[in-house]
């Protein structure tokens, strides 16, 4: 106890949360000015000749929407009220949607939310116990054959991993959903049958993020275990008689779950990113799908607001993950 309150009163503690804040104000300005340097704008993405929307508005309507939306104004003057609309928690409206970006978001989110959180638990369920076999077997054929079978998986693009799965098991097969998050059919069904529903439709979308995602969590945590492997109380544990299982998943596997553990905010951020192709291909209505659409459509607003969101999901996970690693890691935990 008193080195962890040594630790929360440390010039350490507050230094790496002044960190995260600055990197934090960074990215939402970078969030602001790399959304306008793409052409054209809202207003004329949506009703100008080239628009998906066939909604034709008077000149006088459209400058309205340009002087609401403040796109007329210097851009300095549209960074500091976005700014300061961001402080205050204020995320604005959405052009084409016309809901509160705050509304959507919250919307969206949980799908995103249930696509990551399995797609985690999957990646560790095969990542884990593959590295510690191959690990166990070293410089062998087994090894070879997981490494390269992994190194395959990482160097398939997650795009292409999903349009695969959705033609191959939903088009051929039948075996999975074309496309949304649960069936319309089961809103008045019991609990049970509307769980099991939102699961089967979000097999498709969370296989192609653990594909995805599996490759880098093995070769992280298998070179953690060979390293592992050299050390005195791993052949301490050898010596001891155990067996194998016994090793694997009382010494082996926690040594290579750490550095996962500890890169944990890395994977959410390829995860996040991840869900931009898989929900667009798989049509799941998530933050990712919602990113894409804000994105064709110009819509700054919701643009802004699901980055914003994504860079605030990353930058505490990694802030809660560098502050707790000397309680992951008891090497870590004395405080100079």
């Amino acid at each position: 106890m008193p080195n962890e309150k040594k630790f929360f009163l440390s010039k350490d503690f507050w230094g790496k949360v002044g960190i995260y804040l600055l990197t934090f104000f960074l990215v939402i300005t970078l969030n602001f000015f790399l959304i306008r340097l793409m052409p054209g704008n809202p207003i004329d993405a949506l009703f100008g000749p080239e628009s998906q929307v066939s909604v034709v508005i008077e000149p006088e309507i459209r400058n309205q929407l340009k002087k609401y939306y403040q796109l007329e104004k210097p851009l300095y003057h549209q960074y500091f009220h976005y700014l300061s609309q961001t402080l205050r928690g204020r995320l604005g409206w959405g052009i084409y949607f016309c809901k509160p970006v705050g509304q959507l978001i919250k919307e969206r989110i949980s799908w995103s939310g249930l696509l990551i959180a399995l797609s985690v638990i999957i990646s560790l369920m095969v990542a884990l116990p593959c590295s510690a076999l191959s690990s166990l077997k070293r410089y062998q054929k087994l090894d070879s054959f997981l490494v390269i079978f992994f190194l395959f998986l990482s160097s398939t693009p997650i795009f292409l991993t999903a349009m695969i799965l959705l033609v191959v098991f939903s088009v051929k097969l039948g075996w999975l959903p074309l496309a949304g998050a649960m069936s319309e059919t089961f809103t008045h069904s019991t609990l049970f049958f509307k769980v099991k529903d939102i699961l089967h439709h979000s097999l498709g979308p969370v296989l192609a993020l653990s594909i995805a995602e599996a490759p880098s969590l093995f070769l992280i945590s298998r070179s953690a275990m060979i390293k592992a492997l050299d050390e005195p109380w791993m052949e301490f544990a050898f010596l001891r008689g155990l067996s194998k299982i016994r090793i694997i998943f009382a010494y082996l596997m926690p040594s290579g779950l750490l550095p996962v553990i500890t890169r944990l905010g890395i994977h959410i951020a390829f995860l996040l990113a991840g869900t931009v192709f898989v929900e667009t291909i798989f049509s799941y209505p998530g933050l990712g799908r919602l990113l894409f659409q804000a994105v064709e459509l110009r819509d700054y607003p919701v643009m802004q607001g699901v980055f914003l969101v994504m860079t605030i999901v990353v930058l505490v996970i990694n802030l809660f993950i560098d502050l707790s690693y000397q309680w992951i890691d008891p090497r870590a935990r004395e405080i100079k």
